[in-house]
């Protein structure tokens, strides 16, 4: 059997998944950022600068655009500064970051693979070790995950509306970091694609051409981001050349730091990929050999992840040193490439995945707890 993303009209078709799986990856998320707070009181220094930058309320800031600090201030300017709001922003960030893939999920795969999702999704790193984390990158992920899931609404319905709503997102994603100009364009492409060949994109339904809704949404996007660009003009462009130096205080080659960027995404997945591999054991003990297997020629694939990385790798190419962080964003969709792979071979998750996903949850808490407390030490 051949999976290959299908658009349905309503959320997972005729058979709609159980939501339980959702709601205890959320509790889950919630669990390892509030157990950053009371085991690490270290944060990253992009996280503490948020606390700074909040005090003033401006259109931009000399590294990055100013959305993830005014996010900071909306929780700040009523309640006080504390230490703890890193926390809270940053695992909010990650189970919004859920619900959003969630519903992109309901968009697009079987109702078989829904519980994959926040299954797997909590056991990446990246969403559990690091929800404790409130950066640019926490946003981005998150409007970027907003975006998709609407991109996907937008071209099933054809409505202006929901095409207004794309734009927007998509201005406040580039409100948060100029990275989000590739998984836009990608997006972007895949839409026109998509009106080239509506019955092509999708097998459950037809896209509806909206040429005016893309230009729309395109069109809103700019509004969005203007006040952000006068800044720039205005500011002699400083974010650009605080991007420039930091890619250029690199003295490794462009190569390697592109290894590092996809080891560190490979090394976030661990936990995941353990699950997988012991129901593939599991499977072949208690089973035999399962048939199954995921299309990877489809063009929603080749928008989350194949374009996002062969762009990684072009930059590459071109002498770009990459930045470790930038994997996360660039292949956040793997998620559910996994959970439509693992859905066509055994269909929803069974007791044994879940008990598996209770033990990693356990393990990885106690080692953050052992390290953060000085008990292990990781960089022997």
């Amino acid at each position: 059997m051949h999976v290959s993303s299908p658009l349905n009209s309503g959320p997972s078709g005729l058979s709609a998944p159980s939501h339980w799986p959702l709601w205890l990856a959320c509790a889950a998320v919630v669990l390892w950022a509030a157990w950053g707070g009371l085991f690490n009181p270290s944060q990253l220094n992009d996280s503490w600068e948020q606390l700074v930058w909040a005090q003033q309320l401006e259109w931009g800031y000399w590294k990055h655009p100013p959305l993830t600090t005014w996010l900071m201030a909306a929780l700040q300017r009523p309640l006080g500064p504390s230490a703890w709001w890193p926390y809270v922003l940053g695992g909010a960030c990650s189970v919004v970051t859920l619900c959003f893939t969630w519903q992109l999920g309901l968009r697009l795969l079987p109702a078989s693979a829904m519980a994959w999702v926040p299954l797997l999704y909590t056991l990446n790193n990246g969403f559990t070790r690091r929800a404790q984390v409130f950066n640019h990158n926490s946003v981005l992920v998150m409007l970027i995950a907003a975006v998709a899931w609407r991109l996907a609404v937008a071209l099933a319905s054809g409505r202006l509306r929901d095409w207004l709503v794309v734009g927007v997102l998509a201005g406040l994603s580039l409100l948060t970091k100029y990275q989000a100009l590739l998984p836009l364009g990608l997006l972007a492409l895949l839409a026109m694609y998509g009106f080239w060949r509506a019955d092509g994109l999708f097998e459950t339904a037809r896209v509806v051409r909206n040429w005016p809704g893309l230009i729309a949404a395109s069109v809103v996007a700019l509004i969005v981001t203007m006040p952000h660009l006068l800044w720039l003009w205005q500011s002699d462009f400083m974010p650009m050349r605080y991007a420039s130096h930091a890619l250029g205080a690199h003295e490794s080659s462009p190569w390697k730091d592109a290894v590092a960027l996809f080891v560190l995404q490979l090394r976030n997945w661990i936990p995941g990929l353990l699950v997988l591999a012991g129901v593939v054991a599991w499977h072949r003990w208690r089973v035999g050999p399962t048939t199954g297997g995921l299309r990877l020629a489809n063009p929603w694939w080749a928008a989350w992840i194949g374009g996002p990385a062969l762009a990684l790798l072009a930059l590459a190419a071109m002498g770009v040193n990459l930045q470790s962080h930038w994997g996360m964003q660039s292949l956040q969709f793997v998620v559910l490439l996994l959970a439509a792979w693992a859905a066509t071979r055994w269909g929803a998750p069974r007791t044994s995945a879940w008990l598996g996903w209770v033990l990693l949850q356990a393990v990885g808490l106690a080692l953050i707890a052992l390290q953060m407390t000085g008990r292990l030490d990781t960089h022997r």
